[in-house]
């Protein structure tokens, strides 16, 4: 089925609402724009539709494309997550966090109906022209107020990045997609996948129990400070630690911005969770105070409650590559999968990926190795050699450490113990 095929088609009706195109999707939905034929005004719409379980009937009607009662549980199991977070961003009345309007349940599947926001995204208005560093601090602000109040309700954002950012004609900017937005306490543990955009997702993410809170979503807030000022995010989290610090604005950006702004930035991107601002309050007091901040030695902080990360568990998925492993999800997110693509695949700076196990690892595949004379132990070699040339290129203990994890029994496995240290 074609990807236009799973979208419902211009003209088909929810209720009042009258679906005109779409506006994007990601791993887990479907973003409409679409009109209110009672009210006249245009809003947009997300629908529940997880591509690697769902298909669309010709009824329009939603379904997990198997049977199978572990994936039926799957999809529902998203299913209630998606409707307890329209429940929860119903809740929000903020300028800078876009507006709820309704969410139901029809054919299968649930709709959020949001305001449609007029403007353009962050990512859009970026060009070679630096902003003044108080446009900047105005921009950031602003979304701060709005993240602090989605963090008070325990959700996280998980996925901001400019492109998620709408600026309005008048100047105020709108978090607009919280796709990634899970709840922060208290998730079930699922294999669902997640969705995370390389350059503004922070180490902890590429760990199926990573240390996640406020701290995430305050290190991708500061990556989108440094497209702004740098015209790139900062390099992919799992390399930063072998740049050993010469990445920091405080050096790359200097008279760009001011010294006590580059290094409240470059303090929410410790590349350590523990050593970034806790929470909003802590970095917007930096921000607004203007104190100075040691990137090498952060300002006291207010007790950390993350505990030590507990170590992954394992599964093994099938396919023409062998018995690979993935880390299963904890915290209500599995992001095994991301260290597979970083390692074989890498992760294109500026592109959001949906973090999935690719199409390589489909028993089809197998088959068309077979037919092209790729035996499938010469795969899996060629993997193994892939995944351990882009550790010793990245050079840090993370990038030996994420190898290890798929290759445990690798060709370089020896090699590569000596090199890591789990992170």
């Amino acid at each position: 089925m074609s990807h236009d095929e799973q979208t419902l088609p211009p003209g088909h009706r929810l209720e009042e609402y009258v679906i005109d195109k779409v506006l994007g999707s990601g791993g887990f939905g479907i973003t409409y724009l679409a009109r209110d034929a009672h009210l006249d005004r245009s809003v947009a719409i997300k629908e529940y539709y997880p591509f690697h379980l769902a298909r669309r009937g010709r009824d329009q009607h939603v379904s997990p494309h198997t049977g199978a009662a572990e994936k039926l549980s799957e999809y529902n199991w998203g299913l209630d997550r998606f409707v307890d977070e329209a429940r929860a961003l119903a809740r929000f009345e903020h300028p800078n966090v876009v507006r709820v309007v309704r969410y139901m349940q029809r054919q299968g599947t649930a709709y959020i109906v949001m305001e449609f926001v007029p403007g353009q995204p962050l990512s859009a208005l970026a060009g070679p022209r630096i902003p003044p560093e108080a446009d900047l601090r105005a921009l950031l602000l602003a979304l701060l107020d709005g993240l602090a109040t989605v963090h008070a309700t325990g959700l996280l954002h998980r996925d901001i990045k400019p492109a998620n950012i709408i600026v309005r004609p008048d100047a105020t900017p709108v978090f607009i997609d919280f796709g990634a937005a899970r709840q922060a306490i208290g998730s079930r543990s699922q294999p669902l996948s997640t969705i995370l955009t390389p350059g503004y997702a922070p180490m902890e993410q590429y760990y199926s129990r990573g240390n996640q809170g406020p701290w995430t979503d305050i290190y991708a807030m500061a990556a989108v400070m440094h497209t702004c000022l740098m015209g790139e995010p900062p390099a992919e989290a799992p390399e930063r630690p072998g740049l050993n610090g010469t990445d920091r604005l405080a050096l790359r950006a200097r008279g760009r911005a001011s010294d006590d702004f580059l290094k409240a930035l470059d303090w929410a991107l410790s590349p350590n969770e523990r050593d970034r601002p806790q929470n909003v309050a802590d970095w917007r007091k930096v921000l607004v105070g203007g104190e100075r901040t040691r990137t090498d030695t952060p300002p006291a902080l207010p007790p950390s409650p993350p505990s030590p990360r507990p170590p992954p568990e394992r599964v093994a998925v099938e396919g023409g590559l062998g018995r690979l492993p993935l880390l299963v999800a904890g915290g209500g997110v599995a992001v095994g999968a991301a260290l597979i693509a970083y390692l074989t695949l890498g992760l294109d700076g500026g592109r959001q990926q949906l973090v999935t196990p690719t199409p390589a690892l489909s028993s089809g595949t197998n088959q068309a190795n077979a037919k092209l004379g790729q035996p499938q132990d010469a795969v899996a070699m060629a993997l193994d050699d892939e995944s351990y040339s882009k550790a010793v290129r990245i050079g840090t203990p993370e990038a030996y450490a994420v190898y290890l994890r798929l290759h445990p029994d690798g060709r370089h496995a020896a090699q590569a113990r000596g090199s890591a240290r789990t992170p």
